[in-house]
């Protein structure tokens, strides 16, 4: 079942798991398998056109219909052009699992993170592989 409207739950979930914080103001989506969140991502700091982003899941999470919904909402719904993602450098899974989707390598700014460098990613809209998916909500 998706979450749409319970951001502090799910962006506190996000937070916990990701080491992150949860903003006032930041909008959360997540999914939730028997009554249990599994995944969530968190959409913060939208300026008009760009929008930062964070994800947190437990393993056996996806959930496709998530997942699409899950770049249809900044980029249909927002009408945001770019999705940025600031992810540890030594955290590897979450950078498979960015590059997996489509985002792209950047930059990494050296010592800019407690455990090392910090890579920045990005999706632009017209890259969103997900946006082409077919039965994709409109």
């Amino acid at each position: 079942m998706i979450i749409c409207n319970d951001n502090e739950r799910v962006g506190m979930w996000i937070a916990e798991k990701s080491d992150g914080g949860y903003r006032d103001g930041s909008i959360c989506i997540g999914v939730e398998k028997n009554k249990k969140l599994v995944a969530g991502i968190m959409y913060e700091w939208f300026n008009g056109t760009s929008v930062y982003v964070h994800v947190a899941a437990e393993k056996n999470w996806f959930d496709r219909e998530f997942l699409l919904y899950c770049f249809h909402y900044p980029f249909i719904e927002m009408d945001c052009n770019v999705m940025i993602g600031l992810v540890p450098e030594a955290n590897l899974k979450a950078r498979k699992l960015d590059e997996h989707l489509g985002f792209t390598l950047k930059h990494i700014i050296p010592e800019a993170h407690p455990q090392g460098g910090l890579c920045i990613y990005t999706m632009y809209k017209h890259e969103c592989k997900w946006l082409r998916i077919k039965n994709v909500i409109a």
